[in-house]
């Protein structure tokens, strides 16, 4: 019998000995298989299954909730400080103190009322083979499916953000508060009544208008937002009139 020294000597080493005793179905994976398995691809990495289609811009949307703010700031200091001291001040009549509030709600009510369909961002939401690359993005963008998500992102009363979400064939062109809404949501009313429970008196109603504007150059992914848009538009043969709510 051969020593194992002098048979591994022959054979070029304990190197050589693995590799002939050693199962080629046992041998570890290559290298590039393990790193397909460990790590995604980057066309998934650089397309988010969230994105972003559409952004006001900082500038504006800091501008709108700050205006916000600060109309509530002023009835507030009108309606605790202000109008007490002109009410109990013996100089003054009684008719100053309600004239006062009165007049310091007129801004409020303006931009409440005008600023709540603002939009500051829309997302969408997109499938596994939308996010391969660019051009699977735009080729599926071409005819966007009507049960594709949307998120439409105002701002409330004092300034933090609202996300509606909503299938994208709810959507439709408007005109209404004097042509400043562009989009209105129209749920199935039949279909929500019979799914949604009814909502309870404190609750906040439910975002169905929006204005979104057509500034091309604020969209993140210019060419998903304008066929998104064309599809809304397309929906309707006209443009939907509905009372402001």
């Amino acid at each position: 019998m051969i020593p194992r020294r002098r048979l591994l000597k022959s054979l070029g080493g304990k190197q050589a000995w693995r590799r002939l005793t050693i199962s080629p179905g046992l041998s570890s994976p290559p290298r590039y298989f393990a790193s397909a398995y460990q790590n995604p691809s980057k066309a998934v990495k650089s397309i988010p299954e969230r994105l972003l289609i559409f952004h006001a811009g900082t500038g504006r949307t800091v501008f709108v909730g700050a205006l916000k703010v600060t109309t509530i700031f002023l009835f507030s200091a009108t309606l605790l400080f202000i109008a007490p001291a002109l009410y109990y001040d013996p100089e003054q009549p009684s008719w100053v103190a309600p004239i006062v509030v009165g007049a310091s709600a007129v801004p409020l009510t303006y931009v409440m009322y005008y600023a709540s369909p603002f939009v500051a961002y829309v997302h969408i939401k997109l499938p596994i083979f939308a996010r391969r690359s660019r051009e699977q993005l735009l080729k599926w963008a071409q005819s966007i499916p009507p049960n594709t998500e949307l998120e439409m992102t105002t701002i409330k009363s004092y300034g933090s953000l609202r996300t509606t979400r909503m299938p994208i064939s709810e959507l439709r062109p408007i005109k209404a508060r004097f042509g400043i809404e562009n989009l209105a949501r129209v749920p199935k009313s039949l279909e929500r009544t019979r799914i949604s429970p009814k909502r309870p008196w404190w609750a906040p109603k439910e975002q169905n208008l929006f204005f979104v504007g057509n500034e091309p150059r604020k969209s993140v992914e210019t060419a998903v937002w304008q066929k998104a848009l064309e599809q809304i538009r397309s929906s309707a043969d006209a443009p939907v009139r509905i009372k402001s709510s």
